[in-house]
């Protein structure tokens, strides 16, 4: 089949809504205030004019709501005076002031081809005189493909979508598979093989007399580590997807109870968190002060890795390789950051005392540790660096009752391969 282009089709006006329109929009069913609802009772979504997860603020319970109406899926939501658009599969609760877009034409792929065009008609919409009302929108023009009789042309949208679809899903294929040999060279401690090539069972030395518990492969069919003179660079070698799949069924066998990776026979010990971080604070920075440019700057938000603003500023809060924690605004939630960036005085900045630890995965486990004492910070109650160094947190310890930090940074790895995988069947 040719490729798709978007110029290959004609294009033509057409009004969203009303009797000429592309869609009939009515008012949500329900528009339920957040505090009539029971949180985490279900699974079905509550859908509000945030624009953040699908505009999904929690999921809830249908027999638990006291009978609130519910919305079939397979519509576009738009939060009018938020200029919000998302395309809902599924059925759903909402909240005030949600139009819906039906449209017996509609499936997954039509509403992701029509979900960016509304977002740009939407732009135009704002508080006051020019804000969005339900006659504006049905007013409200946008450009389609059309067939040869001057029509939406459906097919070619939900076509053109699916090709998109498919090329990024190869994309993302190839860049997991990657992820995972290199997951698999971190957990089996392959960085530096001296050998020319050797079975990878053998590169692991307790994991050759239990080969049989990773899967019934044959000598001929385990994958071949190499090492290239050329700078040292190893490879895995054999057929690609034997690869990925063998490498999958060695990190399930590693992670399992009775071996050195499963969590239920490591013990565990407290320490106060500043036995095993340094604990240094951000800079306050003002958004009158922010200057645009490439460097990530690190507010207290819950999202996007903690990243609120990219800016060219450089102050004494310039780091990177670390866990960077929230002590006040979306209190306790902490993420880890690789790249250089600078930081909110909102946030505050740990370094593992070991450098052994200062990795990405030693990190990421201490991230989910803290995360544990959410429930005990809020507003009111700031996670300051006082509190901080003072929290007690439980860690895995190994035989002489120190930090196992080996055990966190492969725990993590395997967690990561199996999640890479996951994805990698899911697209394939």
């Amino acid at each position: 089949m040719n490729r798709l282009e978007l110029d290959s089709v004609g294009w033509k006006e057409f009004f969203i809504g009303g009797e000429e329109g592309l869609f009939n929009i009515r008012s949500t069913n329900s528009g339920i205030d957040k505090n009539k609802l029971l949180e985490n009772t279900g699974d079905i979504p509550y859908v509000t004019r945030s624009n953040l997860n699908n505009g999904i603020d929690m999921f809830v319970g249908e027999k638990q709501n006291n009978g609130f109406s519910i919305d079939k899926g397979n519509v576009i939501t738009i939060g009018l005076d938020t200029q919000t658009v998302f395309y809902q599969p599924k059925s759903f609760f909402t909240g005030q002031n949600i139009q819906i877009l039906e449209n017996k034409f509609l499936n997954k792929e039509i509403a992701l081809f029509l979900v960016p065009l509304l977002k740009i008609q939407m732009i135009k919409f704002s508080w006051g005189s020019t804000g969005a009302t339900l006659t504006r929108l049905n007013r409200t023009k946008i450009l389609l493909p059309v067939d040869s009789s001057g029509n939406p042309n459906w097919k070619f949208m939900e076509d053109y979508i699916k090709q998109e679809q498919k090329a990024q899903g190869q994309k993302i294929v190839i860049y997991y598979k990657q992820r995972i040999v290199e997951c698999c060279f971190e957990l089996l401690d392959l960085k530096n093989v001296e050998r020319k090539e050797s079975y990878l069972t053998e590169l692991f030395e307790k994991n050759r007399s239990k080969q049989n518990k990773i899967g019934a492969y044959k000598n001929v069919d385990i994958p071949l580590v190499s090492a290239n003179n050329v700078g040292n660079r190893n490879k895995i070698l054999g057929s690609d997807n034997l690869v990925i799949e063998y490498i999958y069924k060695l990190a399930v066998y590693l992670g399992q109870s009775e071996y050195s990776l499963g969590c239920k026979n490591i013990q565990w010990k407290e320490f106060w968190l500043e036995n095993i971080v340094d604990i240094r604070s951000g800079v306050r920075l003002t958004k009158a002060d922010q200057k645009p440019g490439k460097r990530p700057f690190i507010g207290s938000t819950d999202g996007n890795n903690g990243v609120t603003n990219f800016v060219s500023n450089i102050n004494n809060s310039l780091d990177s390789n670390l866990l960077g924690v929230n002590y006040n605004g979306s209190v306790v939630d902490n993420f880890y950051h690789p790249y250089e960036c600078i930081f909110s005085d909102d946030v505050k900045r740990l370094h593992f005392k070991d450098k052994s630890a200062r990795n990405k995965y030693c990190y990421l486990f201490l991230k989910q540790c803290i995360l544990k004492q959410k429930s005990k910070y809020a507003y009111g109650y700031k996670f300051n660096a006082a509190r901080m160094k003072r929290q007690k947190i439980m860690l895995p310890v190994n035989s002489t009752g120190k930090v196992d930090y080996d055990f966190m940074r492969k725990y993590m790895v395997v967690q990561e391969i199996k999640e890479l995988y996951k994805v990698i069947k899911y697209l394939v």
